[in-house]
């Protein structure tokens, strides 16, 4: 059956040439990368040729046995938008209610009712019914049905 699809390998070789490696952190983007495997000398002036392409990332080699150590941010900020910035939160760690969306590493918090202005996001409502037989008095159903949901209506 066609599927539509295309199937892309990476080959972890061990041994690599400035072209394959470029290719490989130009197509993955990893912040950090650990050159590892090779005669020293050519190592550093492999390190030394991706540094200067690549000065986003930190690259490193470490000698066996050596302990790689990366520090990575945990601490992520995200922005209030449109209805939820113009509300006060005056006590920490008050509760705040939105969709968190994240694109390109900034991250904002915006109100359900506003992800098609701020994103391009569509939101939809849903509205579900369930019928099902039932031969017993129906003020027991809707007594069951009171005490498992907030809103239930007999209309």
């Amino acid at each position: 059956y066609g599927r539509g699809m295309q199937v892309h390998s990476i080959s972890f070789s061990a041994h690599s040439d400035f072209a394959q490696t470029s290719e490989f952190i130009s197509t993955l983007k990893p912040p950090h990368v650990v050159l590892v495997h090779g005669e020293a000398n050519e190592m550093m002036r492999l390190k030394g040729a991706l540094q200067q392409r690549f000065t986003a990332h930190e690259i490193v080699t470490p000698k066996n046995g050596e302990t790689a150590v990366f520090q990575f941010r945990s601490e992520k900020i995200a922005k209030t938008v449109g209805l939820l910035a113009a509300q006060v939160y005056p006590e920490e760690g008050a509760t705040l209610s939105g969709a968190l969306v994240a694109k390109d590493f900034s991250h904002q918090i915006v109100a359900p009712e506003e992800l098609d202005i701020y994103t391009q996001l569509t939101t939809t409502t849903l509205t579900q019914r369930v019928h099902m037989g039932f031969t017993g008095k129906f003020s027991l159903v809707a007594e069951l049905l009171s005490d498992m949901f907030d809103d239930v209506r007999t209309d």
